[in-house]
């Protein structure tokens, strides 16, 4: 009997040691799932907060880049359209009323074209000269 109980008793130790090493895992388990849903969660949320943070510079650089860009444009229109007006009335003192070709012309000719123009009226004979 003695034999017996104590043979119950070494599996009901076997049996405790067992469920408690199975506990063990289980819990390291629940951990390490929950450590890992934890990083994607916050992974996501990384992700996520960076995209937003990235699409608002990109959208304030553009705005940026966008605004120079057209001061520039601006600038550069208004200096061909000022040159375009100096150059129209030279011609106009020097040749008299000017053609509504050549008035076009010079009104859609970009700033360096202009700039050559104007100095060749300083020599011009004739109207024909300056754009020759």
């Amino acid at each position: 009997l003695m034999r017996r109980v104590e043979a119950e008793r070494e599996r009901f130790v076997q049996a405790t040691i067992r469920i408690h090493e199975d506990v063990e895992t289980m819990g390291k388990t629940l951990y390490e799932r929950a450590v890992e849903e934890g990083r994607e969660k916050g992974r996501k949320e990384g992700v996520e907060k960076g995209r937003e943070e990235g699409v608002e510079k990109g959208r304030e650089e553009g705005v940026a880049k966008g605004r120079e860009e057209g001061r520039y444009e601006g600038q550069a229109r208004g200096q061909a359209e000022g040159r375009a007006a100096v150059l129209l009335r030279q011609l106009g003192k020097r040749f008299g009323a000017l053609p509504a070709e050549v008035t076009a012309r010079i009104r859609a000719a970009d700033t360096d074209t202009l700039d050559l123009w104007a100095e060749r009226v300083l020599d011009a004979k004739s109207l024909g000269d300056v754009f020759a």
